[in-house]
């Protein structure tokens, strides 16, 4: 399966982000589908975050809660079965929903046969219910990409009774400005005018790419994605420990050692620096520290081992420096 990477830079002072899908196809899909956040995601200025998905597709089916679901409403919860869209002569899935005692919306089992369209799958909601009574809502739905236990529906729409269902999705991604809730309903067409995006549809700068990186500056723009075929090591920071986030060591000791504290304390950031350098190094990355040292301007990239040198010599870390340990 293939995977696709979109990595987020933060120079703002605005910590909550969060990321959706495109509409499907409009020309192929139902229309009317509520946007729901996907992801949400907390990057401190300076910091970045990395999303990747393999572009599993689930039908979702729930109770929505309210019959008249707007910008706001949050959708959680439901049930999801695993799609394949249709690819050549190859027909993509269908689903059918069926009425579990008015209180739930289900799909049956075994499935029907597949007869959804290249690039589609399909909902056929059976007529067993009423609309506004029941509350019954279906869409499509995507693994979290920081627990794929976890399948976030991302597209949903009230369910109508006796009515075919063809959804189309589209390769590509949004990430916008804001604290929003999992499966919250957003102002798809307002927001989408003014965020940053990942395109990787046919014919579009990312078509063919499998790696997509923008940024937001400090006055809250967005800088046109960036792509390549797939991402470098560099790029992928899956280590199995946290590094989403730079690692930061601010506010250093800025007195020589006077103490026995004050000598386990810089002993202990030396070890810090050594075990993360050693995480990163044992994957294949190369480790460097940068920082601006106000008294030494022209120090701007140690290597690690300039670092635990300027440490033990001067019994110190350097004061008025943020050091960054970047992949």
């Amino acid at each position: 399966m293939t995977t696709f990477t979109l990595k987020f830079l933060n120079g703002n002072e605005t910590n909550d982000f969060y990321f959706f899908t495109t509409m499907p196809d409009p020309k192929l899909s139902v229309t009317g589908l509520f946007t729901n956040t996907w992801v949400k995601a907390t990057v401190p200025k300076g910091g970045y975050e990395i999303i990747q998905t393999t572009l599993d597709y689930f039908a979702w089916c729930g109770v929505g809660p309210t019959e008249d679901p707007a910008t706001g409403t949050i959708i959680q919860g439901g049930l999801a079965t695993p799609v394949q869209l249709g690819a050549g002569s190859t027909p993509g899935t269908t689903e059918t929903t069926q009425n579990d005692n008015d209180s739930a919306i289900e799909f049956l089992q075994p499935a029907p046969a597949p007869s959804a369209g290249p690039g589609c799958f399909q909902i056929n909601c059976q007529d067993d219910f009423t609309k506004l009574k029941d509350k019954f809502m279906i869409g499509i739905a995507m693994p979290d990409p920081k627990d794929s236990s976890s399948i976030v529906p991302v597209k949903t729409i009230m369910a109508d009774p006796n009515t075919n269902n063809t959804i189309a999705p589209l390769v590509k991604f949004y990430v916008a400005m804001g604290d929003k809730v999992q499966g919250e309903i957003i102002d798809y067409k307002t927001v989408s005018a003014t965020c940053g995006f990942y395109d990787f549809t046919p014919g579009s700068p990312g078509e063919g790419m499998r790696y997509g990186e923008l940024s937001m500056d400090d006055h809250g723009n967005f800088s046109p994605a960036t792509y390549k075929v797939e991402p470098s090591q560099a790029d992928d920071v899956d280590t199995g420990i946290n590094f989403n986030r730079l690692i930061k060591f601010t506010q250093a000791i800025e007195r020589p050692l006077q103490s026995a504290l004050s000598a386990f304390l810089v002993n202990k950031m030396i070890n810090t620096f050594s075990n993360v350098t050693a995480s990163f190094e044992s994957q294949g990355f190369k480790v460097k520290i940068t920082g601006n040292d106000t008294k030494s301007p022209e120090k701007v990239d140690h290597t690690i081992e300039d670092a635990l040198k300027d440490a033990k010599s001067d019994k110190k870390m350097p004061s008025s420096e943020t050091w960054t340990i970047d992949p």
